[in-house]
């Protein structure tokens, strides 16, 4: 296999790059107008002090709670016979206080259904030890990412995936649709390097013939789960987050958002730093203001999952049928039969949720998620 040596370096696909700083700057002007006028009343209600007050101290005791994490390396063997590529898997699953692993999950990959069940099955067969609350062990949520390489790993795109995809960036910029799904369908990836630029032009692509959801997805899949540019370089990576952010607010994914700013924000230049506060601002006066929203969602193979913002949320089926809900939280598993006559409450015992929807292949739905107050 004929590969060009720290490629990810020396090409980047420009056309991409252009689009996500592109998108970003068109979503600044739009969004910001709208968002700087709610900041004042966000600030009013986050006061906690009026002016000229007498400072008063308290003492606010805190839940000290630990992560669960693998009790040793995770034992994981490469399927060569099978598959002649290289590929990652994000799982999510609880950890018992025993320490077993249960209720294991693909939340996103990089597409291999060979690499999903051999994560699975190398995830099930592990030892944890447990997540920790004030020292005592309890059933807690976690997050593994499982990376399957060559035992000589890729270093960049090889050449002939270079020469596919810029035929396939040229057909985008034409907006020849007919050329770049055939360019789209010849581009063959092997690599991590190739996966997180599939990741790019696929987002480019829906930008074009796409939606908001599918362009999401397709940044995700060029970041790779990953904290640090590796696969990207480091400007297109961070470009590439910073849109991921935006369309996660768009899309009302106000959790993952958060998580993201948090990710991205020491890494971040002053400049944009400030061009995103005021969007991470809102998110702030919709937790405030406990006020309703939806979320529209689509099962296409039976499940879906997003991260719980608000701790009270309730269930309209558009069409097909939603047969259970799971949800992981950072102190705990609970799962029981959708009804979708009932509003649902989590207790905050429960921490931080990661909602799982089961039912049939096809479903649509929107969850509408509030505060007490402002349901």
């Amino acid at each position: 296999m004929a590969t060009a040596r720290n490629n990810n370096q020396a090409w980047v696909p420009e056309l991409m790059l252009h689009s996500c700083v592109q998108a970003v700057r068109t979503v600044m002007r739009r969004l910001a107008p709208a968002i700087l006028v709610a900041l004042p009343c966000a600030a009013a209600l986050g006061q906690s002090q009026l002016p000229g007050e007498p400072a008063t101290s308290q003492t606010i005791h805190t839940d000290v709670l630990v992560e669960p994490r693998p009790a040793r390396p995770i034992s994981m063997s490469y399927p060569k016979d099978e598959i002649e590529e290289e590929g990652w898997v994000q799982l999510g699953f609880m950890v018992a206080a025993t320490g077993k692993p249960f209720e294991v999950t693909v939340n996103s990959s990089s597409g291999n259904r060979v690499f999903e069940r051999q994560a699975v099955a190398a995830i099930e067969r592990s030892a944890f030890t447990p997540g920790l609350l004030n020292g005592q062990p309890i059933d807690s949520a976690t997050q593994i990412k499982v990376v399957f390489q060559f035992a000589t790993p890729s270093t960049g795109a090889r050449t002939e995936f270079i020469q596919e995809y810029t035929r396939l960036e040229k057909a985008i910029r034409a907006k020849d649709r007919a050329a770049a799904d055939a360019s789209m369908k010849r581009l063959d990836v092997k690599n991590l390097y190739e996966d997180a630029f599939l990741g790019l032009v696929s987002y480019a692509y829906a930008l074009e013939w796409g939606n908001e959801s599918q362009q999401l997805a397709d940044l995700q899949r060029a970041i790779a789960h990953e904290n640090a540019a590796k696969y990207l370089r480091k400007d297109a990576f961070q470009a590439v987050r910073v849109q991921a952010l935006i369309l996660d607010v768009k899309l009302r994914r106000y959790a993952e958002a958060m998580d993201l700013w948090r990710n991205i924000l020491k890494s971040l230049d002053p400049a944009t730093i400030e061009k995103i506060k005021p969007i991470v601002n809102e998110i702030e006066r919709v937790r405030i203001s406990g006020e309703p929203y939806d979320i529209s969602g689509a099962m296409p193979e039976g499940n879906w999952q997003v991260q719980l913002f608000e701790r009270n949320f309730r269930i309209r089926v558009a069409a097909g049928h939603v047969s259970q809900v799971k949800l992981r939280c950072a102190r705990g598993f609970v799962r029981f039969a959708f009804d979708p006559a009932i509003e649902y409450q989590i207790e905050r015992r429960y921490g931080n949720c990661e909602m799982e929807l089961d039912g049939d292949p096809g479903t649509t739905f929107t969850i509408t998620q509030f505060s007490p107050r402002g349901g």
